[in-house]
């Protein structure tokens, strides 16, 4: 652990607001992403972000590095995730698969591999509202609404042949910006899991 870390672990276990903004700051953002991500919800994720945030702070004094608080704060929000989504009667197969999923245990050592997810799906969802807006309005509805190639053409007026079109452009054009940012492989294994 760096004195950094140590100074602010140090800090934060004694209720330091500095030390407690700093890992807020650091890792606020990619966990909303990650909660979004899961259940589709903006407000219902920030809720259960906060909520991650509070558990946190009740229980600083145990903790003994960035990396415990990291593990935490992603364990405790996915499995606040899954329970919102058991709650819900809107859940695409995705989202079922997810919580299938949920029902292992993610050992630790699991947790840089959640941190990096939640960092991919940050980047994936900035760069979904770069795309021109056909192309954006297909690839969500694909990956949102779980709507299939025929659903999405008569939802939209248009040919199956024209969302097919739209929907290779768009994983083109992110898989661009993927390579560019050197993050291809994992985009790759998105489109593998969830596109193919």
């Amino acid at each position: 652990m760096s004195l950094t870390d140590t100074y602010i672990i140090s800090g934060f276990k004694k209720g330091d607001r500095k030390s407690e903004d700093h890992i807020f700051n650091l890792l606020h953002k990619p966990l909303f992403y990650f909660a979004n991500n899961l259940i589709d919800d903006p407000e219902e994720a920030r809720d259960i972000v906060t909520d991650s945030f509070i558990k946190l702070w009740e229980m600083r004094a145990e903790f003994t590095g960035i990396g415990n608080i990291k593990a935490f704060l992603y364990i405790a929000t996915r499995n606040a995730c899954f329970n919102f989504l058991r709650n819900n009667k809107k859940v695409t197969s995705y989202k079922k698969e997810l919580l299938y999923l949920s029902d292992e245990a993610v050992p630790e050592d699991e947790i840089s591999r959640i941190e990096i997810q939640a960092r991919l799906i940050q980047v994936l969802k900035e760069e979904i509202e770069n795309l021109p807006k056909q192309c954006r309005t297909i690839f969500k509805m694909i990956q949102y609404e779980d709507l299939s190639t025929a659903e999405i053409a008569e939802r939209l007026s248009l040919s199956k042949k024209t969302v097919l079109s739209q929907k290779a452009r768009a994983i083109s054009l992110l898989k661009t910006v993927f390579l560019k940012r050197k993050l291809l492989i994992l985009f790759s294994c998105f489109l593998t899991r969830y596109f193919m």
